[in-house]
Formats: structure tokens, C-alpha cells, sequence
């Protein structure tokens, strides 16, 4: 059995959704390889199923002398993005990548030390054709690259939630200081929302550095009795607040493949995404939710407005996401597309 190293800057839950990939990682190589793991950020050392998890509190240097160490014992390793394959310098052992596309979204603009690392791996791993296409505009000489859908971490899909309670159009992800995900324009649009639903309700979840400019920015909203801003919230509570959603809204620029979309489908929820990025490709336009441009206001009220306002054609788009989920996006699907892009080359 094949000896994998896997590093990342966090694998614990609750961390991102770079985090999520490198658990799924992870998670996939359990049972076929021998692995050993290493967090540069994670705080105390912990194990996900029987691999032991070593965590360095942020320290790049003992995280650095303790990869090269562990790269003599293993035959190959897998990092969760261009900046930890960095540590990786010192070695001559075969090595994959992740790359998600937020690392090179501004092509003139990637990183020199990034694409060194992706030239010299021996496979790099990337979430969508979206990403593909960024990636190979972005840097040339690369080496084989495999495109390699992600998925949810669970392989059991939850009861379907009761239709009842107001219809809530939820919003999950980090706040940052560009809102590329969407946020200004969820709450620039809402009371255009309610004038045809005074009933509905906008919720927020998900913390990011620029959290309260996100709260200000509701706060001056006229339609802010109808909109929550819940922050971070943690992996357990999470199916409570899936119950009360009726659609999911996406509409981000930057989106390398978009993590909460099959979560949304492995729970029946519809999905309304932009068209700017991967999350399109995630989505199937008119059957699992809506892809729209985000810059036509006047769509997006429709889309939000039609799936809102219509349960029956909300819970038939649900759960054709939840069929779309069961055959591309559960982690067993996943395991199989990672095996054999891996031993492709590692």
C-alpha cells in the first residue's frame, strides 16, 4: 500500500471550503493508501476516521521541517493549494495539487511562487471546467491536469424538510470585502422582493472579516424586518437551517465550483446561481434551480420571486437537485473520480 503525505493549511471542519476539499481528499484515500496529514493553522492535534491529524498553530517553520521529514517516509503527496505545495521544495517525491480558482482568477496577477509550484507537480487537480480555463490561461508549461468534480461529505441524504413556515431565500458563505458572492445585490433587491412576497424572508449565514459591513448594510435597508443576518454557524446547527429554506442564492463572480450548492442539492433545496462563474456549471438552468446573469436585477427578482412563491415547482426543482446530488455529487462518486485521477500519475 501506497504511502500519501496530505498537506493543507486547515483540515479541520468549519474551516472553509479549502478545508472541506482537503477532508474529502482525505476522506477518498482512506482504505487505499497509508496516510499521513499535517494542518499548518489548525490549533490541537485530532483524527479524522484513523488518520491522525498534526496541527502547528501557524507556525510555517515547523510546519515546513516537519513535511520535509515525513516526505522521506511517504511515496507521493497532495496539497490543498498552490501556497502550502510551497514546503514542498526540498523534495524530489511526486506530487498533486488543488486548484480551486481563486488563486488565479486575475490572470497578469498570479503569484510567481504559485506558479512554480503548479509547473513542477506531477498532477494538478482542478474543481471545474471553469477553473480549467482559468488555470491554463493563467500559466503556461503546466503539467497533466485533471478536472475533478467535488462533492458533500455525507453519503445519506436527510428527510426532506416540511413545506410550511415563511418562504426564506437562504445565503451561505464568508463576507468579504468585495461581497463577491452576491450579498449587496440580495439585499439591494429585496424590498423588490417583498413588494410581490411581503411575506419573505432573506437569511444570511456565514461569518468573513467585513461580517458587520454586512450587517450595516442591512441594517439601512428598508426591507431589514424581513432579513437575518445569523453570522457563523456551526456544522451541527446547520440542518436546522436548511429546514427553513425554500431556495438557495449563489450569485457570485469567483466561484471555482461552489461547495454549498450540492449541499443545498443533497437537501432538496432549488438553487438560484450567476452565470459569472463555475456555480453555473454546478447547477442545471431550469431543472435544479436558475442560472442568471447577476448584473439583471430584474431576473434575479423573477427567479427568487418564482421559486418563493411557487412550492411546488421549488420542491420539483429540489428534488431534481437532489437526484443530480445522489448521481455526481456524493463522496463515494467523488472517491472513484479521485482514485483515478490519482493513480493516473501518483
Amino acid at each position: 500500500m501506497r504511502h500519501i503525505l496530505i498537506s493543507a493549511q486547515f483540515l479541520s471542519a468549519g474551516s472553509g471550503g479549502i478545508a472541506r476539499v482537503a477532508r474529502l481528499t482525505l476522506q477518498a484515500l482512506q482504505g487505499a493508501a497509508e496516510i499521513s496529514a499535517l494542518s499548518v493553522e489548525d490549533r490541537e492535534p485530532y483524527k479524522i476516521g484513523n488518520t491522525h491529524i498534526r496541527a502547528f498553530r501557524g507556525c510555517r517553520i515547523s510546519f515546513a521541517v516537519a513535511n520535509a521529514l515525513a516526505l522521506r517516509h511517504a511515496d507521493a503527496a497532495i496539497y490543498d493549494f498552490p501556497g502550502t505545495a510551497r514546503a514542498h521544495v526540498l523534495s524530489r517525491k511526486p506530487y498533486a495539487l488543488w486548484v480551486h480558482g481563486n488563486e488565479i482568477w486575475n490572470e497578469p496577477n498570479v503569484r510567481a511562487d504559485y506558479r512554480r509550484v503548479i509547473r513542477k507537480a506531477s498532477l494538478v487537480l482542478v474543481n471545474s471546467r471553469r477553473t480549467l480555463e482559468a488555470l491554463t490561461k493563467a500559466v503556461d508549461g503546466l503539467p497533466p491536469i485533471v478536472m475533478c468534480w467535488l462533492a458533500t461529505e455525507e453519503e445519506d441524504a436527510p428527510p426532506a424538510a416540511p413545506i410550511d413556515g415563511a418562504p426564506t431565500l437562504l445565503f451561505v458563505g464568508r463576507s468579504d470585502s468585495y461581497f463577491a458572492k452576491g450579498q449587496d445585490i440580495l439585499v439591494r433587491i429585496w424590498p423588490r422582493v417583498l413588494a410581490e412576497m411581503p411575506e419573505a424572508r432573506l437569511l444570511f449565514v456565514g461569518g468573513g472579516e467585513h461580517l458587520e459591513r454586512l450587517r450595516a448594510l442591512v441594517d439601512g435597508s428598508p426591507a431589514h424586518p424581513n432579513i437575518e443576518v445569523m453570522g457563523f454557524v456551526p456544522e451541527s446547527a446547520m440542518p436546522r437551517v436548511w429546514q427553513r429554506s425554500s431556495a438557495l442564492a449563489l450569485l457570485g463572480t469567483l466561484e471555482g465550483f461552489g461547495l454549498v450548492l450540492v449541499e443545498a442539492m443533497r437537501h432538496g433545496v432549488p438553487v438560484i446561481t450567476s452565470t459569472q462563474d463555475a456555480a453555473s456549471e454546478v447547477n442545471i438552468d431550469g431543472l435544479t434551480g436558475y442560472n442568471i446573469d447577476r448584473n439583471d436585477e430584474d431576473a434575479v427578482v423573477r427567479g427568487i420571486v418564482t421559486l418563493l412563491a411557487d412550492r411546488a415547482k421549488s420542491q420539483s426543482m429540489g428534488a431534481q437537485g437532489r437526484a443530480h446530488w445522489q448521481t455526481n455529487f456524493r463522496p463515494s462518486v467523488f472517491r472513484e473520480r479521485l482514485l483515478a485521477a490519482l493513480s493516473t500519475r501518483l
